[in-house]
């Protein structure tokens, strides 16, 4: 049989794989054994974030919880990737641009996907609750931030071909994979990463409202008069405005974005000053 994914529970010595005709094995040291999965669909991802297992393959999402259980419930779709975080977190995606996602681990809702064109999506990868991507035909590569509850398409115009494969090591560092040896490679520019907070006195908080339509406001803390810039930029490390350049007193500062002209996506926020440097995230729609 065609075997098309494969995945191995963590701290585990007990793997297992998926494949055409509803074929599912477990694989282990002494070898390969096959297991029931009462369906005769392709099954195309399968994962494991713990001794529990999903996968997912046309119109089919089981669940092993010992053995292999029909007991999901979800919209009637084409599914082509699986992804969960944990026992009760995680996202399935197919064809049209279908994204769903479960919140305890059965039950399945529709999320909203913003690219117009419905492409099919092929495979989808979380690295927490939070952030995660999908990839698929026409080149799409769709972000968020937010678990799912709103994405963003990223990479407009880098590729026409299908892409398949997606996985990030983290928020700034990751690869996509596509037809005609296509590769992507994402990292943010030096200083525009998002780092961790130093022990300086200062302080970047979260801007408000998150996500935001039109204006948002940035605030920090500074505990001594310093030069402060402020700058917006896109999720490529490309600088679209300066907020901020020039000496500021110490204490609570706050300053307003205006996002006319920009479309909806991802963006980061950078804050400098006296060798201490944060960045943040940012979700326009429009």
């Amino acid at each position: 049989a065609t075997l098309l994914s494969i995945s191995f529970p963590p701290s585990s010595t007990t793997g297992y794989c998926c494949g055409y005709s509803g074929k599912i094995y477990s694989i282990t040291s002494s070898g390969v054994s096959s297991m029931s999965s009462g369906v005769t669909s392709n099954l195309k991802s399968i994962t494991f974030p713990g001794s529990q297992g999903w996968l997912c393959g046309e119109s089919v999402i089981l669940h092993y919880n010992g053995s292999w259980l029909g007991d999901q419930s979800y919209p009637t779709e084409t599914y082509n990737a699986i992804y969960m975080v944990n026992n009760t977190t995680g996202w399935a995606v197919g064809d049209n641009g279908v994204i769903i996602k479960t919140s305890d681990g059965t039950n399945w809702n529709y999320q909203s996907n913003p690219d117009t064109k419905r492409s099919t999506l092929n495979n989808v990868y979380f690295l927490s609750s939070n952030e995660g991507w999908a990839v698929g035909d026409n080149g799409v590569i769709l972000h968020t931030i937010n678990g799912g509850t709103t994405w963003a398409v990223e990479g407009s115009g880098l590729t026409t071909n299908m892409l398949t494969s997606v996985q990030f090591i983290s928020s700034t560092n990751g690869y996509v994979l596509g037809n005609y040896g296509t590769l992507l490679k994402f990292g943010l520019l030096t200083g525009v990463e998002e780092l961790p907070a130093q022990s300086t006195g200062f302080t970047l908080e979260q801007n408000y409202p998150n996500p935001f339509t039109k204006t948002t406001t940035s605030t920090w803390q500074q505990p001594e008069k310093a030069h402060v810039v402020l700058k917006v930029c896109d999720f490529k490390g490309s600088e679209l405005k300066t907020l901020v350049d020039g000496e500021q007193e110490r204490g609570e500062h706050t300053v307003k974005f205006d996002a006319a002209g920009l479309p909806s996506g991802i963006y980061v926020y950078d804050f400098q000053t006296n060798g201490y440097v944060e960045s943040k995230k940012m979700l326009i729609l429009k």
